[in-house]
């Protein structure tokens, strides 16, 4: 007769998409138990720290152009739109996530922080293009601040409270 001792139950803890997955050594009982969740997955992590770092990179550039007085061109332009495919793809990915996992995650706000990162650079780009003065190319530096909070905060609003 076998005891709890002698099948020796094992549980061992991973992080594998923050969830149990539990070892046994009895033979009756299945291998592993292992529930997948693609709405448990972390958001981007290498293009969420990819479009921060660019965020400032275009907010230190646009502020050189600020201090010498320079309007919007094709440099600021390349990077506004690099960050913008950046923010396109974090959207469609976000909202990927969101629609096809169980995740306990207000949706509203998620989607609503996705979309107003999207917009705001395209706004901001188009005030800086009609405003051809050292405030117009100002806005893209503000811009290129607040982007990194965006981002920031919808990996806040993603993660799980604890996790």
């Amino acid at each position: 007769m076998l005891t709890p001792v002698m099948i020796g139950l094992v549980e061992s803890f991973t992080t594998l998409n923050r969830t149990l997955v539990r070892f046994y050594s009895d033979p009756r009982v299945a291998p592993v138990t292992l529930v997948l969740s693609v709405g448990s997955a972390p958001m981007i992590e290498p293009l969420q720290t990819a479009l921060i770092v660019v965020s400032l990179l275009f907010a230190a550039v646009a502020a050189v152009h600020v201090v010498l007085d320079r309007p919007t061109g094709g440099l600021l332009l390349g990077i506004a739109a690099l960050l913008e495919l950046g923010l396109l793809a974090q959207a469609v990915i976000g909202i990927g996530q969101l629609v096809s996992g169980n995740r306990d995650v207000n949706g509203a706000v998620f989607v609503g922080y996705l979309l107003a990162a999207v917009i705001f650079l395209p706004l901001a780009t188009l005030w800086a293009l009609g405003e051809r003065s050292r405030g117009g190319t100002a806005v893209l530096v503000v811009a290129g601040l607040v982007l990194p909070v965006l981002v920031i905060r919808i990996q806040q609003v993603w993660t799980p409270i604890g996790a």
